[in-house]
């Protein structure tokens, strides 16, 4: 992990060892967090000094970034889902049940999509007429 949180402010080293505790081993819990990365204290004091580190912008800031590294590669974004499905439909080596496919995802992602309607030609009195035969 870089020494900081991307905006120039640089972590101390117990700093990183709590942020990677509370993304790791600790799994969440501040608490355990401080433990972990060598402070000292009692359940309550270890508890007071996990609030103040969660409270600082650039350990907030550590942790975020830190996240957002991890869960990036595992979300496709907007455009990255439209680009796939755009190069599904404008391939001509796709058969034409997988290009229509992806044209109609790609409507449903832009809310552009249709949805099918039944329509009769039969006229109001028709349809009372025989919902009046089944009774």
């Amino acid at each position: 992990m870089a020494n900081g949180n991307g905006n120039g402010h640089k972590l101390t080293p117990k700093e990183q060892a709590f942020v990677l505790a509370y993304l790791g081993a600790a799994k969440g819990n501040g608490t355990q967090a401080v433990q972990l990365a060598g402070y000292a204290g009692n359940r309550k004091v270890l508890g007071v000094t996990a609030t103040r580190m969660l409270a600082k912008p650039r350990i907030r800031g550590a942790i975020n970034a830190r996240i957002e590294k991890v869960q990036r590669p595992a979300i496709a974004s907007f455009e990255e889902r439209d680009e796939i499905l755009s190069g599904i439909m404008r391939n001509q080596n796709h058969d034409i049940y997988a290009r229509v496919a992806a044209a109609r995802e790609l409507n449903k992602c832009h809310g552009r999509h249709s949805i099918k309607m039944i329509h009769s030609t039969r006229t109001l009195e028709q349809i009372l007429a025989e919902s009046w035969k089944d009774e």
